[in-house]
């Protein structure tokens, strides 16, 4: 069944085309995202077949969001919703490789044909990362008949030596790494979690905090710089990663380690 992102700073309109999807087939799984950031950051916890996103949006726009998956290399369907007097923003969205436009209001007959054609592209996606999935498994064996003892640890290992040597680029992530590792998302993140007991998003944005944290001791960088230097362009959104992970913002963190 498709896991569809809806993206909208607009509540109305989020829970309005939710609940128009949810009418059409109650099996949907639906997310929300605020904006392009927040999108990016739903994406990288969980798989995405479908998303439908606003142009103008706070922090991050469509646009600017179309941009990052195209980069990125993911499976994700786009569909940009428009309206009337944004229409050449659409057309550049789908010159950046979105797969489609909706004009506001939604209506619901411009939509079967687009679901019915995301979930015809997410089955043979997903067909295709299961059987590169389990040839991969298969590979790790010694012997075939070794095949129920194959070991993650290798891989899992590999992953995470990559992931260092990578946080700072801004397109890492769980879709990313899936496709360099050759497994199905969701079976790579569930793999990952099983054995560190962290998602691999979460490790993610540890392992750039921790790279950050570093800088701002050792470096007299401003904290934009910091934020590019470890994966994000977006200064506001690190930030509030930031306080996240250390409660405090990267400028007290400096200062408070200045005066211990």
């Amino acid at each position: 069944m498709l896991n569809i992102l809806v993206v909208d700073d607009e509540p109305k309109h989020r829970k309005g085309l939710s609940r128009m999807l949810q009418g059409l087939n109650p099996k949907y799984n639906i997310f929300h995202a605020r904006d392009g950031a927040e999108a990016l950051e739903s994406i990288s916890v969980q798989p995405i077949d479908l998303v439908f996103t606003d142009i103008q949006m706070p922090v991050m726009g469509g646009l600017e969001f179309v941009e990052h998956l195209t980069r990125r290399g993911g499976n994700e369907c786009v569909i940009i919703i428009s309206a009337y007097s944004e229409f050449a923003y659409a057309q550049r969205a789908l010159q950046l490789g979105a797969c489609d436009y909706l004009l506001k209001p939604v209506e619901e007959d411009r939509i079967v044909p687009l679901l019915a054609k995301a979930e015809q592209k997410a089955s043979s996606v997903r067909l295709a990362a299961s059987k590169a999935a389990r040839e991969r498994l298969f590979e790790l064996s010694d012997r075939p008949n070794d095949r129920k003892r194959c070991k993650a640890e290798p891989i899992i290992e590999s992953c995470k030596t990559y992931i260092a040597t990578h946080y700072h680029e801004e397109d890492l992530s769980l879709s990313t790494l899936a496709v360099k590792f050759h497994f199905n998302p969701s079976y790579f993140c569930h793999l990952f979690k099983t054995h560190t007991r962290m998602t691999i998003h979460q490790y993610i944005t540890q392992t750039r905090m921790k790279a950050a944290a570093k800088l701002l001791l050792h470096t007299s960088q401003k904290v934009y710089q910091i934020a590019e230097n470890v994966g994000y362009k977006d200064v506001k959104y690190f930030i509030r990663l930031f306080r996240k992970e250390f409660g405090t913002s990267p400028e007290e963190y400096r200062h408070l380690s200045a005066i211990r």
